[in-house]
């Protein structure tokens, strides 16, 4: 059998600004985790059972261990580790294809990779009660198989501190 997961990959970068719409932090590009589901979704998809492309995009607290050492994240994971994380809804406007990568002469308009762009805007998410700032460290993209989320990537990070005045950005491209 052939083993192409290997080409299966994904980065992202995030970008962090403040009122005034200055950068304050920007990751650089950073690997993220393709885990399983992104490939059952896949499959789901070839063999025409109903399902959905990128809806959303949550977000967590995660570990603060992860401020000084990161794990990796298991392959096999379906869930954030934070089990009430925030929910973005991703429109079709925040995902699109990569203008550089392959593409054929059937589908001109089409590629092998696309990028998801998210906007994590001031007052989002909420912050905790009597805290001045929402500390992230994990997201993860969902698509959905039957009506039933499914995880296709996963990130864990050093905590970004959000306050209610500032932005994030985070930009996903994935590779097929």
């Amino acid at each position: 059998m052939e083993t192409i997961t290997a080409s299966l990959r994904g980065i992202y970068r995030d970008i962090l600004r403040n009122a005034h719409n200055s950068v304050v932090y920007d990751s650089g590009w950073r690997t993220n985790a393709i885990v399983l589901d992104a490939r059952i979704l896949l499959a789901a998809f070839m063999k025409g059972d109903p399902c959905t492309g990128i809806t959303c995009l949550k977000v967590r607290q995660g570990d603060e261990k992860w401020d000084q050492v990161l794990e990796p994240v298991p392959r096999n994971t379906d869930i954030l580790t934070d089990p009430n994380p925030y929910q973005l809804e991703l429109l079709e406007s925040d995902k699109t294809y990569l203008p550089d990568a392959s593409s054929s002469d059937m589908f001109p308009n089409c590629t092998n990779a696309i990028q998801i762009v998210a906007r994590l805007d001031k007052d989002f998410p909420s912050l905790p009660s009597g805290q001045t700032f929402y500390p992230l460290r994990e997201f993860g993209l969902f698509g959905k198989i039957q009506d039933k989320l499914c995880m296709i990537n996963c990130v864990r990070h050093p905590v970004i501190h959000k306050d209610n005045q500032t932005s994030l950005t985070r930009i996903i491209k994935l590779y097929f």
